[in-house]
């Protein structure tokens, strides 16, 4: 598998005029274009007849960023369903930007993981009859997951890395039907160079990946898409505000939550000035 110009939007030598949105991203593109490039190893047939498929890394000959692809058989092949597929991808596609930062399914980081490889098959596979269910294929006559649920974090955790990332998938689908995927998918594509970059980052929390989605629109679109991603990062997790430029989370869903949810209500009715002038002192807060 090789990544190609069309996926990352990157604009081939042409004398036409190019779309202001395409020009904003054409200084990264060359960096995309070597993401990941490089041929993957798969085996369609990879885990001995179970229902599972998995991105691996491992060994000298598969280390971080460098892993390799297994699909399972059970029921459906896995290796059938273009959504596994997309999904497993997506998985090689963040770690070969960002090495080993986001294994442990025990972890927020996990959680982005498994949420990013189920974005990506959503947004790549964006014109079946239902676009957010996963993995219906494999999951016949249901869905794997889907990324279109009302989860909300923290109180729809369960430090399970796939039914957490329906929360981070969800933020993310829902920026897709806001801003268009091309967009969505360079600033979270983006994002994970900027959490990759970081050495500070060794476990994302979704409260890192946050903050770098809006630093990718900060560096490629002026943060012209900055509010409407704070309204959907806060429509998944409480509203908290800012310290010493830090985004604090809530870690339960208690009265402290509440009572934040109560002071957004009110910052949201004040004059627009006023709004603008405060701004710094709001923050959403985010899942996943």
């Amino acid at each position: 598998m090789r990544i190609s110009h069309l996926e990352w939007g990157c604009i081939p030598t042409t004398n036409k005029p190019v779309p202001a949105e395409k020009l904003a991203l054409s200084f990264f593109c060359a960096i995309f274009l070597l993401m990941n490039n490089r041929p993957i190893k798969v085996d369609p047939h990879g885990l001995s007849g179970a229902d599972n498929s998995y991105y691996k890394v491992g060994g000298p000959n598969y280390p971080p960023g460098f892993g390799y692809v297994a699909f399972g058989e059970g029921g459906v092949d896995d290796a059938e369903d273009a959504d596994v597929i997309l999904h497993e991808y997506g998985h090689a596609l963040q770690d070969n930007v960002t090495p080993g930062k986001y294994g442990s399914c025990s972890t927020e980081a996990g959680a982005m993981g498994e949420g990013f490889g189920d974005y990506r098959a959503a947004s790549n596979n964006n014109t079946t009859f239902d676009p957010a269910c996963i993995g219906e294929w494999d999951s016949v006559p249901g869905c794997l997951r889907r990324v279109d649920t009302k989860k909300h974090y923290p109180e729809n955790t369960i430090n399970e890395c796939h039914a957490d990332g329906e929360i981070w998938s969800g933020a993310l689908w829902d920026m897709f039907n806001s801003i268009g995927k091309f967009k969505t998918d360079s600033l979270v594509l983006w994002s994970h160079d900027i959490i990759g970059k970081n050495t500070s980052i060794e476990n994302p929390t979704f409260c890192d990946g946050a903050k770098a989605i809006i630093k990718a629109d900060e560096q490629i679109y002026a943060s012209a898409n900055k509010t409407a991603i704070i309204d959907i990062m806060e429509k998944r997790a409480c509203y908290i505000t800012e310290r010493k430029g830090k985004l604090m989370f809530c870690e339960t869903s208690d009265n402290k939550c509440g009572q934040l949810r109560f002071f957004h209500m009110l910052f949201d009715r004040v004059p627009h000035l006023f709004r603008k002038a405060m701004s710094p002192f709001k923050c959403a807060i985010l899942f996943l």
